[in-house]
């Protein structure tokens, strides 16, 4: 009786360790395939600009968001950086510092629209153009 309670006891544990060594593997190999996949899956909101509504005048002219300006949501790499050094007035220094500070997107306001991959352009209307008297009213 003894020896079948051993024997009983010894197969469990024997079928016990190779369940968990099977896991680990299992585990293991599936960590890289999920790593990538949740990266692939993430998204990032990027704020653009806050846009406020228009003022009219008594005949309907405009009074605020008159001009627009030219706003770049950029995702940084190597390829980006070095097009946007050779066609962007910008010092390549603050250039380096906005692609080396973060690897998620970013905004930058460029003169003029630029066609590129990873980089998205937008016209936002400037709410204030030059000096206004009594803005608040």
């Amino acid at each position: 009786m003894l020896k079948r309670i051993i024997m009983f006891f010894s197969f469990l544990m024997f079928s016990l360790c190779i369940m968990i060594f099977s896991l680990n593997n299992l585990s293991t190999a599936s960590q890289d395939k999920l790593s990538n996949a949740a990266t692939s899956q993430q998204s990032y909101k990027l704020k653009v600009a806050d846009i406020r509504g228009t003022i009219y005048d008594c005949n309907l002219n405009p009074m605020v968001n008159n001009h627009t300006k030219i706003v770049a949501a950029i995702l940084p790499n190597l390829n980006i950086f070095n097009f946007l050094s050779n066609t962007v007035n910008k010092d390549k220094s603050e250039l380096f510092k906005l692609f080396s500070s973060s690897k998620t997107p970013f905004i930058m306001e460029l003169d003029q629209k630029i066609e590129y991959d990873g980089i998205e352009c937008f016209n936002i209307p400037v709410r204030y153009k030059g000096i206004i008297h009594a803005p608040h009213i």
